[in-house]
């Protein structure tokens, strides 16, 4: 088999590059920046001429589902494979989700729920996964030990400068912000369930557009509910709920942050910048004594990417509880949930104290995750669905 993989940064290409290096698939690279997903001719044109000059391509792959490239397979009748690593991701609501050529892989089972009627028997739901060349080429060196040692780290966004809703509050009628506010409250004492935009009703959805800055293209399904749960509601109480966390875990021990986002207002916390993806993240998930993890609330029920790169570098993850972690992990022996603030702020206490057990549930964490979850044995399980 012959894949030309279309990498525009993604974290994940290069795992799934190797992932298909591992089961025998020859694999090609296309690479060019997008001006944007749904208009950019020029990309068209070129990936065109790249199928047309590798002629013996049997299909075309990317992370995240891009439109401009549904409608170049499209065009050629050549199958196209997104596997998407992104929840919310815009461009499912894109009209071309229904084309014949696509077949789309959803992490977030909820997420596959919502959009499997678009394009039945072509969308399918498939956890994330995990490089096992990043294990295995980790090295630690005393220098690392000292750096990046730490008894709670938090690699993420804060959100403060990514969050829509904060850009329109201060427009909002007090009606509509006091409900946004109760949402907010509600949905960080639930976990597991996203009752957002359960929530929002078509009438409050609409007079909330009105006030915000979002404009959804033609040809693609307004679904003003899901789009303020997810992109205004949802990214809000995440930042509420992260920056919480870290100020609350704070005082349990020496706590890193790995974050672009301002954290003046807690000088308690140890703001250590961005953490380069390969070079420094896998270095941070080993060497931390607790790994958070604090799952963006769109993610309504699927395993976020972060926790297998934690699992599978050897760190011990606590994470919020999301129900497939738990039905593909066992809790308290491969990684441990929280289900509530003093929850969370119990199990750092105890598991900063019994370094033992801590150890022992981060070496079977990694182990599920280099025996079930890498890119070769989850590529495997996709081509298995076609």
């Amino acid at each position: 088999m012959q894949i030309t993989l279309c990498r525009w940064g993604s974290a994940m290409e290069k795992g799934v590059k190797r992932g298909l290096n591992a089961l025998g698939i020859s694999c090609s690279d296309f690479r060019r920046e997008i001006s944007d997903y749904d208009t950019d001719r020029a990309y068209m044109d070129a990936l065109s001429e790249h199928l047309l000059a590798n002629r013996d391509s049997d299909l075309v792959m990317s992370v995240n589902y891009i439109p401009v490239v549904a409608m170049v397979c499209k065009a050629h009748k050549i199958p196209y494979i997104s596997w998407v690593v992104d929840c919310p991701c815009l461009t499912l609501y894109s009209s071309t989700v229904s084309y014949p050529t696509n077949f789309i892989f959803l992490f977030d089972r909820q997420q596959h729920a919502k959009f499997e009627a678009e394009n039945p028997g072509h969308i399918f739901h498939l956890p994330l996964a995990f490089d096992p060349a990043v294990a295995r080429d980790l090295s630690l060196s005393d220098a690392d030990r000292k750096k990046y040692g730490c008894d709670i780290s938090f690699v993420g966004a804060l959100y403060k400068k990514r969050c829509q809703y904060d850009k329109v509050a201060g427009k909002l009628p007090d009606y509509i912000r006091g409900y946004v506010e109760g949402l907010i409250a509600s949905q960080k004492n639930v976990f597991g369930y996203n009752l957002l935009a359960d929530s929002i009703d078509e009438k409050w959805a609409y007079e909330f557009m009105k006030y915000a800055d979002f404009h959804v293209l033609d040809n693609y399904r307004k679904d003003y509910r899901e789009f303020i749960a997810d992109y205004f509601i949802g990214y809000k109480c995440t930042q509420e709920e992260r920056i919480g966390i870290m100020r609350a875990v704070s005082g349990l021990g020496k706590t890193c942050l790995f974050t672009t986002d301002d954290t003046k207002e807690f000088p308690e916390i140890n703001n250590c910048g961005i953490a380069d993806t390969f070079a420094v993240m896998p270095k941070v998930f080993a060497l931390s004594r607790i790994n958070l993890n604090i799952t963006l609330r769109s993610i309504s029920s699927g395993i976020p990417l972060r926790c297998f790169d934690i699992m599978g570098a050897g760190g011990f993850l606590l994470s919020n509880y999301q129900p497939e972690l738990s039905e593909h992990f066992i809790g308290g022996e491969e990684l441990v949930m929280y289900s509530s603030m003093s929850d969370l702020l119990d199990k750092v206490s105890y598991y900063l104290e019994h370094e033992d057990e801590r150890r022992a549930i981060a070496a079977a964490g990694q182990k599920k995750v280099l025996e079930e979850f890498t890119f070769e044995h989850q590529l495997k399980n996709m081509f298995e669905m076609l």
